[in-house]
């Protein structure tokens, strides 16, 4: 298994030649693929926080607005 740290946290590892890639707010892991991430392509990689986390987050927001 290959694992990527950052800031002393697993974020990215390789299980069985699939890639995951964990959630900085769930913590979950999640393979890193266009359905549970997005891609940011100016930057060339993919978000932090998984689709699901982004959206919950941006309804908040837009309830707070409101």
């Amino acid at each position: 298994m290959i694992v990527r740290y950052y800031a002393g946290r697993p974020v990215v590892r390789k299980v069985d030649g699939e890639t995951e890639k964990s959630c900085s707010r769930c913590q979950e892991w999640w393979p890193q693929t266009d359905e549970f991430y997005s891609f940011i392509h100016s930057r060339g990689h993919y978000h932090n926080e998984c689709r699901a986390c982004r959206a919950q987050q941006q309804a908040n927001r837009r309830k707070q607005a409101a």
